[in-house]
């Protein structure tokens, strides 16, 4: 224990920087998540098209040399040329990826939505907590142990080759992912049978409509995807400022009421894409109609 408190305690050297300024970070992730949730697909979607470009037009022009015999063509330099047709290739090659991206964003996203409505729908139908509390506590408890010690961990045993802070904080990162996995499958394996239909129905439903809409509707599967994250940013960032305002996060009935919270931002968000996406009526001329 004593050996864990001191990792701790340089851990904490570590990131103290970075906390001290941990009300600003999360009120900035909040705007980020604000603009994801509102506008995420169109962000998206025009990033990606402009990578695209941009690394076309940069192959294009390194292959220049390898694809005109001439320093130039038509008064213009061969590699101006290469880079326009690599930067519209890269352009419709991206616009095509777009579309797998989507639907397969759109798959990911639509399980963890049916898993939570499987959750949800499990708790009111059969008015209990999905998974007992007597298998939540000690896994909670076990995940918490965990993630301090894979944080921590990095800081010690590192042989010959020191780590920078940012390549420890990586290192503890993933250790707190794995912890987390270690939680869910915990979570998994105490939950009951019913429990366990409910989810994998869920999951599977989920998948389903994502894929389907992300073939049907790519754009508006992008925006499923981007409300999804935009929400669970927000949220994430609303709970850590919640206690600087005077919001008890951790009392009861809190995780329920970021749940709520989440659901009715996603929904919102989603709403809102989805309307801005709806092509406007064409106008029709007074006279054209009066005739």
């Amino acid at each position: 224990m004593q050996a864990l408190a001191q990792q701790l305690d340089a851990w904490q050297r570590l990131t103290e920087p970075a906390m001290q300024h941990g009300p600003l970070l999360a009120a900035g992730g909040l705007v980020v998540g604000l603009v994801v949730l509102l506008a995420g697909a169109k962000l998206v979607r025009g990033g990606l098209l402009a990578a695209g470009a941009g690394l076309g037009g940069l192959a294009g022009y390194l292959m220049a040399p390898s694809i005109f015999s001439e320093p130039a063509m038509w008064g213009v330099s061969s590699g101006v040329i290469a880079a326009g047709l690599g930067a519209i290739a890269g352009c419709l090659l991206a616009a095509v990826l777009f579309r797998f991206a989507a639907t397969a964003a759109s798959a990911a996203g639509a399980a963890v939505l049916g898993v939570l409505v499987a959750s949800v729908w499990f708790g009111f139908s059969h008015h209990d907590t999905l998974v007992p509390e007597s298998t939540t506590a000690p896994a909670a408890q076990a995940w918490a142990q965990a993630a301090a010690s894979a944080v921590s961990a990095p800081l010690v045993d590192q042989g010959a080759a020191p780590m920078t802070p940012l390549q420890q904080i990586g290192r503890g990162a993933e250790g707190v992912l794995e912890a987390t996995s270690q939680l869910a499958q915990n979570l998994w394996s105490g939950a009951s049978e019913d429990a366990r239909v409910f989810i994998a129905l869920g999951a599977a439903a989920g998948v389903m409509v994502g894929l389907a809409l992300g073939v049907i509707a790519p754009k508006r599967a992008m925006a499923l995807t981007t409300a999804l994250a935009g929400a669970g940013l927000c949220v994430g960032c609303m709970t850590v400022l919640g206690p600087m305002v005077g919001i008890d996060t951790a009392a009861a009935g809190a995780d329920r009421f970021a749940l709520w919270a989440f659901g009715a931002l996603l929904v919102f968000g989603v709403g809102v894409q989805w309307v801005s996406m709806r092509k406007p009526k064409a106008r029709v001329p007074r006279a054209a109609a009066a005739g």
